[in-house]
């Protein structure tokens, strides 16, 4: 439980919005910005931030080793317009500051709606790994038939149909299971994203299928229709605009929503 808690990195706060809102009022408009081949990304989706005035994002991928830890990391930035995509030598100062409180354990400026940690020895469907497959272990490249490195619809449906057995860790909000890793580490915010301060929003995936959730203070939940295999859900500092990645078979694709 120590080692988990060490992962979280110490919280910025963003900032203030005008008040809490209930998830399910929210309307939100899915729009697909870019589609990225997953092998060109060249690794595993870690991170997903927003710059200060809502026009760029930060995306970070990586090369797992066999213990499912960063062997490393490949830096991109995204035009959250145009889905114009660009490899950079580093995260931008902007992206850590974000990534701060996106990813903390509690929601920014109230210490009380808080992510509870658990390890569980138990058997799981294999869904509940990042992405079933070798893309869960890192794997960019291959056929579509099943080889090694396929990160293929087939593969990812084969994989879910099986069992394993093995340690659980698991992140719960309200009940509700909004990060699971099977035999891997915690990657916070891989799985979930804080709305701003003063929202009382979270952002997340459900662990089997990966569908995107969005649930309030109360508890009160609205699933996003039509998505699957929901990657790094972040809000935009002004909590206007909602984005994900979204793994379909060979493509990543990138969705921003607008929300109202």
């Amino acid at each position: 439980m120590t080692t988990l808690l060490l992962t979280l990195a110490l919280s910025i706060l963003p900032q203030s919005t005008t008040g809490p809102v209930a998830a399910n009022a929210l309307t939100l408009t899915p729009r697909t910005v870019a589609e990225f081949e997953v092998s060109k990304l060249k690794g595993v989706i870690r991170r997903l931030a927003w710059n200060a005035d809502n026009t760029q994002l930060y995306l970070q991928t990586a090369e797992l080793k066999v213990d499912a830890l960063p062997k490393e990391l490949f830096h991109y930035t995204i035009s959250a317009a145009t889905g114009d995509l660009k490899q950079v030598d580093a995260e931008p100062a902007w992206a850590a500051e974000y990534y701060n409180w996106k990813s903390w354990k509690s929601a920014p400026g109230d210490d009380a709606f808080i992510i509870e940690l658990a390890t569980e020895q138990r058997r799981n469907s294999a869904t509940a790994l990042p992405m079933g497959g070798d893309y869960a272990r890192g794997g960019t490249t291959g056929d579509s038939s099943g080889s090694a490195g396929t990160i293929s619809a087939e593969s990812v449906a084969a994989v879910a149909q099986q069992s394993q057995s093995g340690t659980a860790n698991i992140m719960r909000l309200k009940g509700q299971v909004v990060g699971e890793w099977l035999n891997q580490p915690i990657v916070p915010g891989q799985s979930f994203g804080w709305g701003p301060r003063g929202t009382g929003l979270i952002a997340y995936a459900e662990p089997n299928n990966r569908q995107l959730m969005v649930m309030d203070k109360s508890g009160a939940k609205q699933k996003i229709s039509d998505t699957k295999g929901v990657y790094v859900p972040s809000f935009s500092n002004d909590a206007k605009k909602l984005a994900w990645l979204e793994v379909r078979g060979k493509k990543a694709v990138l969705v921003v929503s607008e929300i109202k």
